[in-house]
């Protein structure tokens, strides 16, 4: 079954953690690909949030690619704190016939940031998740 997983949670959560240890246990059985828009900013992450839309662009187009050529497990990590953050994503798994799976990454059990967000900024994204999930109750 060809899967596209889609790891979300605030900004050091564990999604990178989570998605590394997959990756690295099931690249032996499996084809998996795993993408982060925070790659695009390189690996000493110089963030510039002039770039952000083109960054998420950019990851999509990736994981689009992954998906067309038949990937088995495609997994992305990025905050996904509210539902439209992941709409291009479930799009194109409909598109091209991938079962979409979410994990949401627990805000509480924070892993250190190695990005460096600031504790406002994280808050915010936890907030946002809680507003995300209350309104799917409702």
């Amino acid at each position: 079954m060809r899967t596209l997983v889609l790891v979300g949670g605030v900004s050091g959560s564990g999604k990178t953690t989570l998605t590394d240890m997959i990756s690295a246990v099931a690249a032996d059985s499996v084809n998996i690909k795993t993408f982060s828009t925070d790659e695009y900013f390189g690996e000493d992450y110089d963030f510039d949030v002039t770039k952000l839309s083109a960054a998420h662009q950019w990851n999509q187009d990736r994981t689009r690619a992954a998906l067309e050529e038949g990937c088995n497990l495609v997994m992305v990590h990025n905050t996904f704190c509210s539902d439209w953050e992941t709409e291009a994503y479930r799009e194109m798994a409909s598109e091209l016939d991938y079962k979409v799976v979410s994990i949401i990454m627990n805000p509480v059990e924070l892993f250190d940031d190695v990005h460096g967000v600031p504790s406002a900024v994280k808050q915010n994204q936890g907030t946002k998740l809680v507003n995300m999930f209350q309104s799917r109750l409702s």
